[in-house]
């Protein structure tokens, strides 16, 4: 079972390699129901972490702060599974 830090590394992990792709794709890409999906990323909007480009379209990507972030999430995650 996944903590709620490892939900958001995979959500931002699945929206970097995704680049300019809509929610659902997000959401099967990280292995999330959509319940589950729709709370956090909705968290990753309002933080700044995540944001839509396309307002003709539900695209998203991250922004600088999301990627920072991801960045220090990977680091964390490869600390814990040594």
């Amino acid at each position: 079972m996944r903590g709620e830090w490892e939900i958001i590394l995979d959500l931002l992990s699945a929206t970097a390699k995704n680049k300019n792709e809509k929610k659902t794709y997000i959401m099967q890409s990280a292995y999330l129901q959509w319940k589950i999906f729709n709370k956090y990323f909705t968290y990753l909007i309002e933080k700044g972490l995540v944001e839509k480009i396309n307002s003709d379209e539900d695209n998203f990507e991250l922004t600088e702060k999301g990627d920072e972030l991801l960045g220090l999430l990977k680091k964390v995650d490869k600390i814990l599974k040594k």
